[in-house]
């Protein structure tokens, strides 16, 4: 091989080098930039104020058969951006219990009107909740009702009135025939949202069950708002009662 040619194919290599070193370079230097001048933003979500209040709006510390208590609590958007919300609401007891869940504004007499429908195989104006189990000894028996649902999208500081993203669930019943008008839990709030139920006692506890406990927990998730609806799922915030 000639000296020219050495240094020709020297000289092609060493060129090739300081073009890739700029093309990394200008990746990694692309990438730091981006980094420095973007911040992605994180779902803050508090949920605060649970609480299980009796019909004079103090704390229900002891329970009795048919009672009919407020369960309520309030979630708020800490964050910049729009975000979806969902609740998961558990609540678990010991012994032989029974608990109904309702919309927040049916009225007493209609809740324990449509126990009695229960009862006799009638249809129910109950929410839907799911059973929590535990099995023991090959016994499996239910210890607490699970009910999942969607929540408000709620506006974050940097929405105003031209972008808000913000709509309202409205969790009470739509249904005249069995609503308390004085009660009306929806809120019109963009970047809170209350939310609200009634939760009964069945009538039919024994006494056999005085002492036993309840604990409630919510746990309420987030995904930051996006026009085409993509995006994670995140745990972000719970509240409990024990």
């Amino acid at each position: 091989m000639s000296k020219k040619k050495k240094t020709i194919i020297i000289t092609a290599v060493v060129l090739a080098a300081f073009i890739i070193m700029g093309v990394v370079y200008a990746l990694f230097s692309d990438k730091l930039e981006l980094i420095n001048k973007f911040k992605v933003g994180t779902v803050r979500i508090d949920t605060k104020e649970l609480a299980l209040t009796d019909k004079n709006g103090n704390n229900a510390a002891l329970l009795s058969p048919a009672d009919i208590d407020t369960l309520s609590w309030t979630t708020e958007n800490l964050g910049t951006s729009g975000v979806l919300t969902r609740h998961t609401l558990e609540i678990r007891w010991s012994g032989d219990l029974n608990f109904y869940l309702y919309p927040a504004n049916m009225a007493e007499d209609k809740i324990l009107a449509d126990f009695n429908n229960i009862q006799n195989g009638l249809e129910s104006k109950a929410l839907t909740t799911e059973p929590i189990t535990e099995t023991a000894g090959g016994v499996t028996k239910v210890v607490g009702m699970k009910y999942n649902f969607v929540g408000d999208v709620l506006d974050g500081s940097n929405n105003n009135d031209q972008n808000s993203v913000s709509s309202e669930v409205n969790y009470n019943s739509t249904d005249e025939s069995i609503i308390d008008t004085a009660i009306n839990t929806d809120d019109t709030a963009k970047k809170e949202d209350k939310v609200a139920f009634r939760l009964l006692l069945s009538p039919k506890t024994s006494y056999l069950e005085q002492g036993k406990i309840i604990s409630i927990k919510v746990k309420t998730e987030g995904m930051q708002y996006t026009e085409d609806g993509s995006g994670t799922w995140v745990e972000a915030d719970v509240e409990e009662i024990q």
